[in-house]
């Protein structure tokens, strides 16, 4: 079987179904193109009611549309240092994913956004810095740097960090 972006679409959103049958309801039964699950009680639920958090990466039309219908939360993505650049797409998504949740009756504000910066070698404090300061101008509040490719060794890495966050603390709420 040839596996393509409607295939996986259609096993998540079928997956999203079985996940909030086992989550909510007992007993559970589930017959779907992908997965079966027989009549089944299943006593271990989550402790978050009615369910966790789902958050889903996307940025295709579908994929925006599906976080608006479904999803608790965005998980966005911009690179830096060209991730400043990004903003006006990050926001066009966004609204992608406001109209849909309006369209399934549900309240666009209720849909997290966290934006994932991902950060390019040899970027430098100030730059990723830089993309910190425009995404929280511009309202995106939660955030996470990835550093997997900034340095190496875990000295130069926590090096690295406080000086980031010694120029972005004064002006970023941290958790």
């Amino acid at each position: 079987m040839k596996v393509t972006a409607r295939s996986l679409a259609s096993r998540l959103d079928e997956l999203l179904d079985v996940l909030d049958a086992l989550w909510t309801t007992n007993p559970v039964e589930h017959h779907g193109k992908h997965w079966s699950i027989p009549q089944s009680w299943v006593d271990l639920k989550p402790v978050q009611r009615p369910r966790p958090p789902i958050y889903l990466g996307a940025f295709t039309p579908r994929g925006l549309r599906r976080i608006g219908e479904r999803a608790d939360g965005w998980l966005a993505v911009v690179q830096t240092p060209a991730g400043v650049h990004h903003i006006g797409s990050l926001k066009r998504q966004r609204a992608m994913i406001d109209a849909a949740a309006l369209a399934a009756g549900r309240d666009p504000a209720a849909i997290a956004t966290n934006v994932r910066i991902n950060v390019e070698a040899g970027s430098e404090v100030d730059q990723v810095a830089e993309t910190i300061q425009t995404l929280t101008d511009t309202g995106y509040s939660d955030l996470f740097v990835d550093l997997k490719f900034v340095v190496s060794g875990v000295d130069a890495h926590l090096e690295w960090v406080q000086r980031l966050v010694d120029q972005v603390g004064p002006t970023v709420r941290r958790r």
